[in-house]
């Protein structure tokens, strides 16, 4: 029908054959998320960050949302532009004229003078299918939910772009409780934004797949009610392949780091000490195998 409504439409041809990966339920464990893309060989949260994660085989990527004043919905980490861009002011009180005209690359270097913000749409339109985006609605309000209006925007792309198999909603608790009543079909992870160790209850409470832990405010009782609740667990962050191992042996399911290609390497050892290098086809039909570890 896309083709009919809308002529040909190069993102809908794009993602198709070898470079469809599996979706967020079915890619197995464990796994590595090039947090704000490869953003030490790249400006964070850029076109170029998560293209340089995704063509070295990231199973995830991860990105960081805010809306623009009028509605643009804008990859950044921060509540406002200054720290990685030639500018300043909060993303929410810029236009996206304004946000789209700032060099979003000058400051990590020259080498990369002239890069914009993408949006959400930029991200999973070049990216459809090709890999698992971990997206983090970041969120400033004191309020119980969040911004209908804008979620439901959120929520138009990912199916605009066919990637709700493979994307999840990261974010604390007015992000999960206007997910449960907008979208609750897609998958959640819990974020921790009080450090009080009450994580994986409210991952409990608004029925997350996923709790994101973060390193030093966690502990193996945490973890242990995680498991037996059935929901995986990330943890943010790690950079050093030392700790890999350890990380992966004590039931962390997906490891998120600014240094993909060393981390993953790492998690490519240890997997292969576990026998975990080879994947088994464990169902085929009508030429599509998953595969599982």
């Amino acid at each position: 029908m896309i083709f009919i409504e809308k002529g040909r439409t190069p993102w809908a041809y794009r993602a198709s054959g070898a470079s469809v990966r599996l979706g967020d339920a079915d890619m197995p464990y464990p796994r590595i998320c090039s947090h704000r893309g490869f953003n030490t060989v790249a400006p964070e949260n850029t076109m170029p960050a998560f293209g340089a994660a995704v063509a070295l085989g990231a199973e995830e990527i991860e990105l960081d949302l805010w809306p623009s004043k009028d509605g643009k919905l804008v990859v950044i980490h921060d509540e406002s532009v200054d720290r990685v861009s030639n500018g300043n002011g909060k993303v929410t009180s810029m236009d996206w004229s304004d946000i789209h005209s700032l060099d979003a690359g000058i400051k990590f270097s020259e080498e990369f003078s002239g890069l914009q913000f993408p949006t959400l749409d930029d991200v999973l339109q070049k990216f459809s299918r090709q890999v698992i985006v971990n997206i983090h609605i970041k969120s400033s309000a004191d309020t119980d939910e969040y911004d209908h209006d804008v979620f439901k925007q959120i929520v138009s792309s990912i199916y605009k772009y066919d990637m709700q198999n493979h994307v999840y909603i990261a974010g604390e608790e007015d992000v999960l409780r206007t997910a449960c009543k907008i979208a609750p079909e897609l998958p959640r992870a819990a974020l921790d934004g009080k450090l009080d160790k009450q994580l994986v209850k409210l991952a409990v409470k608004y029925d997350c797949k996923k709790v994101q832990f973060i390193s030093g405010y966690y502990d193996q009782t945490m973890m242990g009610e995680a498991k037996a609740s059935g929901i995986k667990c990330n943890l943010f962050w790690s950079d050093n392949p030392d700790e890999v191992g350890g990380l992966l042996e004590n039931g962390i399911d997906t490891i998120l780091t600014n240094d993909y290609l060393r981390v993953s390497k790492a998690a490519e050892i240890w997997k292969a000490k576990k026998g975990r290098g080879q994947g088994k086809i464990i169902n085929q039909k009508n030429g599509n195998s998953m595969v599982k570890y």
